[in-house]
C-alpha cells in the first residue's frame, strides 16, 4: 500500500522534473518553464523530506531557491515570483531547523517572513499569506529558543501571537 504509492510519487515526480529540466534547458528565457522546474524541483525535496531523506531533500529545496531567485532578479516586482522566493526560503529554513542548524534556519526563515510581509503589506486582507506568515513567524520562534536566543524567539512568539490575533 503506502510504500508502493509513495515508489509511484517518488518516479512520477521525478520523471517530471527530468521533462521540466529539459524543456528549461532548451528554452532558458521561458519563465513558465523555468516556473515549472522549480515546482518539479519543489515536489521532488518535498517527497524526499517526508521519505526523512533531509539531506537529499535540502538539495532540491536549494535548486527550487536558485530557480525563484532567478525568476524574481527577472521582475523583482512579480507577486508570484516574490512568493516562490518566500517558500523556497521557508522550505530550506524547515529542514536546516530539522538538522539542528538553527541559525541558519533562522535566517532562511527570517528571509521568507520578511518577503511575506512585504507582500501582505501591499494586500493586507491576503488572509491566506497572513497564516502562511503567521505559521513561519513561529517557526522562526521555535528555531531561535533552540539556539537559545530567548529574547529574540519571544520577540517572534509576539509576532506570531498578533498575526494569529489579527487572522481571528
Amino acid at each position: 500500500g503506502c510504500v508502493g504509492t509513495r515508489s509511484g510519487a517518488s518516479a512520477a515526480m521525478r520523471e517530471s522534473l527530468a521533462i521540466a529540466s529539459a524543456l528549461s534547458d532548451r528554452a532558458p528565457d521561458n519563465t513558465d518553464w523555468q516556473f515549472q522546474l522549480g515546482q518539479s524541483q519543489f515536489w521532488v525535496g518535498y517527497l524526499l523530506w517526508q521519505q526523512r531523506d533531509l539531506d537529499a531533500a535540502l538539495e532540491h529545496f536549494r535548486a527550487y531557491l536558485d530557480i525563484s531567485q532567478a525568476l524574481v532578479a527577472r521582475d523583482p516586482q512579480d507577486r508570484t515570483w516574490l512568493l516562490e522566493l518566500a517558500y523556497a526560503h521557508s522550505n530550506i529554513g524547515t529542514i536546516e531547523a530539522e538538522q539542528g542548524s538553527y541559525r541558519t534556519a533562522g535566517a532562511a526563515l527570517r528571509a521568507s517572513a520578511g518577503i511575506m510581509e512585504t507582500l501582505l503589506a501591499q494586500t493586507p486582507d491576503d488572509g491566506r499569506l497572513e497564516h502562511e506568515l503567521a505559521q513561519v513567524q513561529a517557526k522562526i520562534g521555535d528555531a531561535l529558543r533552540a539556539a537559545g536566543e530567548l529574547a529574540a524567539a519571544a520577540t517572534w512568539f509576539d509576532k506570531h501571537l498578533a498575526t494569529m490575533t489579527a487572522l481571528a
